[in-house]
């Protein structure tokens, strides 16, 4: 998840805390400190949450092209998940703050749960939304903006060299933190600055699948499929390439492979 998702989440729910604070103080309650204990409280917690979060939208994107089913069966998932961690982080905060005034906070029970889960709701799509925007948009492709065609060529920068290469000189791509390697049928490995995501999206119509998280492979130069265990199999690609197909993707792999 990029940095500047999280800020851009974080920004975005203290600017809408802070009006509704100053609108609170200004109309029918009064300066009655409790708001600004109400809305921080809920915004601190919203802060706490927005890493597990990211990761949970990120897992997503990733399962999304294969495993559409499984993907929206965790979004789903995380609503109730987000909503008891938020209120119960809440609930916790303002019932310490206010027994240090020798006060005491009162939720009411399933009334407040009535009243919080819309908001609830409310909130988990919007931070959805926003920490899946601003992944989309950190995938972007380090490739050139060619037409990912098979008669084009990719244009990849490792470092300071400019290799050119055409999709179909390429076995599979592997993800290596911030980068991902080009696994060439030449025996070349350039390594370049990127996520597999995004190479997906360039080389899909390619005939480039999923066949693990880490991995992505030209199904056309496949030359062999081994059994690798515990339903996983091994892909022996041209130049001598080997990538893992995970049980995760057997069903999207051996259905692109049909179609070739």
């Amino acid at each position: 998840m990029p940095a500047f998702g999280y800020a851009a989440a974080a920004i975005g729910t203290f600017l809408v805390t802070s009006m509704n604070v100053w609108s609170g103080l200004d109309g029918r309650h009064g300066n009655d400190w409790r708001i600004a204990v109400y809305e921080y409280t809920s915004t601190a917690v919203i802060f706490a949450l927005l890493w597990p979060l990211g990761r949970l939208v990120r897992r997503v994107l990733e399962d999304w092209p294969l495993r559409r089913g499984r993907a929206a069966a965790l979004l789903l998932a995380g609503l109730p998940a987000f909503a008891l961690a938020h209120v119960w982080g809440f609930v916790a905060l303002r019932t310490a703050i206010f027994a240090a005034f020798g006060m005491r906070y009162d939720f009411d029970g399933p009334s407040g749960w009535a009243f919080e889960f819309p908001k609830e709701i409310a909130v988990y799509a919007i931070l959805v939304m926003v920490l899946g925007a601003t992944t989309a948009l950190a995938r972007r492709p380090t490739v050139s903006d060619a037409p990912a065609e098979t008669d084009r060529r990719l244009v990849l920068r490792e470092g300071g060299r400019v290799i050119h290469v055409r999709p179909a000189e390429v076995a599979a791509v592997s993800s290596a933190g911030n980068y991902v390697e080009y696994h060439l049928v030449d025996g070349r490995k350039p390594l370049v600055r990127g996520t597999l995501s995004a190479c997906e999206a360039v080389l899909g119509a390619t005939g480039f699948v999923r066949s693990h998280r880490s991995w992505l492979v030209n199904i056309r130069l496949i030359e062999e499929i081994e059994p690798a265990g515990s339903g996983d199999r091994r892909l022996l690609l041209s130049g001598g390439v080997e990538a893992p197909l995970s049980r995760r993707f057997a069903d999207g792999f051996d259905a692109a492979l049909t179609v070739q």
